[in-house]
């Protein structure tokens, strides 16, 4: 069964508020930082006072406010394996 992605989009009004659709999860956030994973990549949005003022999982929705000084998509690091992984698979 093939998977359907819903489109990415990303609405930035006034640098007060972020509009975020495509989102598949919020890895991270706090008043400085919010990491959305999403279907083309990792998004870090930066900024002050920051809040998400809406998350709909089933749609992939987000909305985040506050002071946005910043909007960029990032790699994603590879997880490394540690010693007692490899050990004990």
């Amino acid at each position: 069964m093939e998977e359907t992605r819903q489109p990415h989009q990303v609405i930035l009004k006034n640098r007060e508020k972020a509009v975020i659709s495509g989102a598949a999860e919020v890895d991270s956030f706090d008043e400085n930082r919010v990491v959305l994973v999403t279907n083309l990549g990792v998004l870090v949005i930066k900024g002050r006072g920051m809040h998400i003022q809406a998350l709909n999982v089933e749609s992939g929705d987000v909305s985040v406010s506050g002071q946005l000084d910043g909007i960029e998509y990032i790699e994603a690091e590879p997880k490394t394996e540690t010693i007692w992984g490899k050990l004990f698979k």
